[in-house]
């Protein structure tokens, strides 16, 4: 309530300065309620459009900025955003010959540019992990006993594969585009359960291994979410085909 009183500014439609780092900060931490949340999203994504697709963030949002904006509804911006290959972003350093994370976004070296392997603009690696490979910690189930794999499939992404190897064994996340279908691949280590989005157009075309998923014991049915089927998953390797 403090947070709103002293930095939500009605005119703009968002945070302090209304700009990428405040908007994604407030709305990583809640502040926004539920009539303010859709106008400081559109603030947000109006920015990045402006900027063509270029972030203003630093070291401490840009994390955020990524993330809020892949839930809420807005994964391919922040897709855009992660593949921009002019300055500001992460293609930009590739495009200047980077195989490690720069200090700055600027290209510079010497003093200007003291560290050409840092990990302030790392965050991008978690953002792959968690959201396109769609590996994630159940925060109510510490040390991946219980997790979640909620993989999200960008339009212009043919395929993405992930691993993770947790106290539990290894998690493997994978899905591949083909003929009108998601091909959706993962392994579940043993004496663990996921909470599995399965994405699909259709959830009576869901297979796996080319069996209808409701033939399969092991995977139980919780709820539709979107464009995703979820079911709980006990531990193996499964193979899901789902109509996309």
């Amino acid at each position: 309530e403090a947070f709103n009183t002293k930095l939500w500014a009605e005119s703009k439609g968002g945070y302090g300065s209304n700009n990428q780092s405040c908007n994604a900060f407030a709305i990583f931490i809640g502040a926004p309620t539920q009539q303010q949340l859709p106008r400081v999203m559109a603030s947000l994504v109006k920015d990045v459009k402006q900027r063509g697709y270029h972030l203003t963030t630093g070291n401490l949002c840009t994390k955020y900025l990524l993330e809020m904006l892949t839930e809420n509804g807005e994964v391919e911006t922040a897709y855009k955003i992660a593949t921009q290959t002019t300055y500001p972003g992460w293609g930009y350093m590739l495009s200047k010959g980077a195989t490690t994370l720069w200090e700055r976004w600027e290209y510079e070296t010497g003093g200007s540019m003291n560290s050409h392997n840092h990990p302030m603009m790392g965050s991008v690696g978690s953002w792959l992990y968690k959201y396109i490979a769609g590996i994630l910690p159940d925060i109510e189930n510490p040390g991946f006993a219980k997790f979640i794999l909620h993989p999200y499939i960008i339009n212009d992404l043919e395929h993405a594969e992930a691993s993770y190897r947790s106290v539990k064994g290894e998690i493997r996340s994978a899905w591949k585009k083909t003929k009108g279908s998601i091909e959706y691949a993962v392994s579940i280590p043993a004496n663990t359960v996921a909470t599995v989005y399965i994405p699909t157009k259709e959830i009576k075309s869901i297979t796996e291994s080319g069996r209808r998923i409701s033939r399969v014991k092991e995977c139980k049915f919780l709820r539709l979410e979107e464009q995703w089927a979820v079911f709980e998953v006990g531990s193996g390797d499964y193979l899901f085909n789902s109509k996309w």
